[in-house]
């Protein structure tokens, strides 16, 4: 039964992927591969013991970040594989990140002083990111839209779940889910544009 479950995922995942093979900036598909693939990893989730909704809705969206900046399909959409492999990979990713989410937690249980969230997120970010980048991320940050800089405020600064961030903008839980996997996406692809290869200016030929 969990078998035929699956195959019905993967074929209603197939032709989305295509479309994005073909078209890697086709903002509906991206909506739909995140609205089709996030049961499975929001079931991994709290398959793996992570009981707070708000928790789940933050690792799912690490999950989908993740996917679109460091799987080794991300240099060239072309090449993603099939449903099921795409659906394992979102999967296994949402395991690994509720493995390390226990780990986070039992060590903050021990510490007598706990960082807050938004801390361990920019401790994070500062360990992954060099200096160079991070002033980047900041420039494209004040390069956002005033709505899409108010959303993620309100995500990470104040901590709205999902849910919360649906009730303030008075639209479907679903529906807030995609906007900020959305500006996620937008973020990323501007960090690429900025940190990809820098064209040299040519030298000049003239003689003195």
């Amino acid at each position: 039964m969990a078998n035929s479950r699956l195959n019905a995922l993967d074929e209603q995942a197939e032709p989305i992927l295509s479309r994005l093979r073909e078209r890697w900036d086709d903002e509906r598909a991206w909506t739909a591969f995140y609205e089709v693939f996030r049961p499975q990893v929001v079931a991994m989730l709290f398959y793996r013991g992570v009981r707070s909704a708000v928790e789940r809705d933050e690792l799912t969206a690490e999950v989908f970040f993740r996917f679109l900046a460091t799987s080794e399909w991300a240099s060239n959409w072309g090449s993603l594989p099939t449903a099921e492999a795409v659906r394992k990979y979102l999967v296994g990713k949402a395991s690994s990140l509720a493995s390390h989410a226990a780990e986070k937690r039992q060590r903050r249980a021990n510490l007598e002083h706990e960082m807050t969230e938004v801390e361990v997120e920019r401790a994070s970010l500062t360990a992954a990111r060099d200096h160079a980048m991070y002033l980047d991320l900041l420039d494209i940050l004040n390069e956002l839209d005033e709505p899409d800089r108010k959303l993620l405020w309100c995500y990470y600064e104040l901590h709205f779940s999902l849910g919360a961030l649906a009730d303030h903008y008075g639209i479907k839980y679903s529906a807030a889910g995609v906007r900020l996997h959305r500006v996620r996406r937008k973020i990323l692809a501007r960090l690429r544009e900025k940190s990809g290869p820098k064209r040299k200016k040519p030298e000049s030929s003239g003689h003195m």
